[in-house]
């Protein structure tokens, strides 16, 4: 964020009129990664998670079968790259897949939660019936991934319609996997991990992408069917489930999406009791609708919308909530604007649109058309990917990390990445209408207090 000339009082409006902008240099950095040049690659960015101080990026298409040679094509073997957070940078790189990597069988979708990850393999020999999960724990003393257990896919009387792992959830000791049109559930026990239930849709035996997203608690469990008919075509729904003593899944309720259209649940992101949506819904630029979940199930408490998006943004296509930070990216393939949308949760609970974070000034000349495919977040870094983004002869993938502390400024309401008359004009704006963006102390109330806050922003400057 760069600071400008700055005006104190409002009544310092008309010297604010005869101000311009100067852009100083960027005193926050935005940091681009990429996949090892050593082997041709591709999806770099798929997954990403940060956890513990270590940002985590899966890359199915990584050449793992053959480093160095072969054929490009039959070499994605896949792979996750694991890197730790030294000086504000992300850096000491392990790059990780498993001993016996063979051709085309998707290693990399993974998720992770302390010192544990869990990966998958889609499928081996070319057969989605024979996928595996991988289990890694975390060595303080080499400060590497270790393999600590591998277990086989159970067998599937029919040919699933996806591989192995389509999405993970990991809470302690517990491990959902989707594959074809169903969960596997798998729970640690002392003499290893074992398979403890299959879980289908309780109302239908059509294609409904069962198992796309999940997510996992201590308490529940959610899980999306992307293609869903209830509401409409392909209109998606959330599955909810309760755990019983033994950590088994019971259904308990189906959500359907709140408005028609819906595309309803391509992206999820649960943390503690709050689970962000992505759902279509009026909005032309797409909503994310943020639940709680309670003792009765889940509960819709905010429609999500971003400030001036446009028609096809697909604003919400990724998400990632972490504490009272939630980051959003674009699915977008039209759009100009190569963003991520950055919202804090107020003291009332609602949540306010705060920033916007720009990967153009680190993109390079062939951008990806996807601005963020995934997004990541631990409260004070966000991560964006872009998949399909040129980096050199044969390697595709970017992500690109930001500092909120530096990259996030209150007072720049327009997120422009300038403090200006603008900015008055906005807040003055949203004030009128009670846009969740002007309440700055977060009291849900819109008082002189506010003003005071964004005055106090504005004169402290960004960066």
């Amino acid at each position: 964020m760069n600071t400008t000339t700055r005006c104190k009082p409002l009544a310092c409006l008309a010297l604010c009129l005869g101000a311009t902008a100067v852009l100083a240099d960027d005193p926050c950095p935005i940091q681009r990664l990429t996949s090892d040049t050593i082997y041709s690659a591709s999806d770099f960015g798929r997954v990403m998670k940060i956890d513990s101080g270590r940002l985590i990026i899966s890359e199915i298409g990584a050449t793992t079968a053959c480093p160095g040679g072969g054929d490009p094509f039959g070499c994605k073997g896949g792979a996750i790259h694991s890197y730790t957070l030294v000086d504000g940078m992300w850096s000491n790189r392990q790059f990780i897949f498993p001993p016996d990597i063979g051709f085309n069988q998707g290693f990399g979708n993974f998720d992770v939660e302390g010192d544990r990850l869990v990966s998958t393999r889609g499928n081996r020999d070319l057969d989605p019936r024979l996928g595996s999960l991988f289990v890694y724990e975390f060595d303080d003393a080499s400060a590497q991934w270790v393999l600590v257990a591998e277990e086989p896919a159970p067998d599937w009387p029919t040919r699933p319609t996806t591989g192995f792992g389509v999405d993970i959830a990991l809470r302690g000791d517990s491990v959902m996997i989707g594959r074809g049109e169903h969960v596997l559930l798998y729970q640690e026990f002392a003499e290893g991990w074992q398979h403890v239930q299959t879980i289908t849709a309780p109302d239908t035996t059509d294609f409904v992408q069962f198992g796309y997203r999940l997510a996992l608690t201590d308490d529940w469990a959610i899980i999306a069917a992307l293609d869903d008919r209830t509401r409409g075509y392909e209109h998606g729904a959330l599955y909810v489930y309760r755990r019983d003593a033994q950590g088994m899944l019971e259904f308990h309720e189906k959500v359907l999406p709140p408005y028609d259209p819906g595309a309803f649940g391509p992206s999820l992101s649960l943390d503690g009791t709050t689970l962000a949506v992505y759902g279509g819904g009026p909005d032309p630029a797409a909503s994310v609708f943020v639940y709680e979940l309670t003792a009765a199930g889940l509960e819709l408490r905010q429609d999500v919308t971003v400030r001036g998006g446009e028609p096809g943004l697909g604003f919400g296509f990724a998400i990632s909530v972490r504490g009272d930070t939630m980051v959003c990216g674009s699915g977008s393939t039209s759009q100009p604007d190569r963003v991520g949308y950055v919202f804090r949760r107020r003291a009332d609970g609602l949540w306010r649109q705060v920033g916007l974070l720009d990967t153009r000034p680190a993109t390079p000349t062939f951008p990806s058309r996807y601005t963020a495919w995934s997004t990541a977040t631990d409260g004070r870094y966000a991560v964006l990917s872009a998949t399909d983004e040129f980096v050199n002869f044969g390697i595709y993938g970017a992500a690109y990390s930001f500092d909120l502390d530096c990259a996030i400024c209150e007072a720049d309401l327009d997120f422009d990445g300038r403090l200006t008359l603008f900015d008055f004009l906005a807040f003055g704006n949203a004030f009128d209408t009670a846009d969740p963006i002007a309440d700055l102390d977060g009291d849900g109330a819109f008082t002189l207090f506010d003003f005071l806050a964004f005055q106090d922003a504005f004169d402290a400057g960004c960066g």
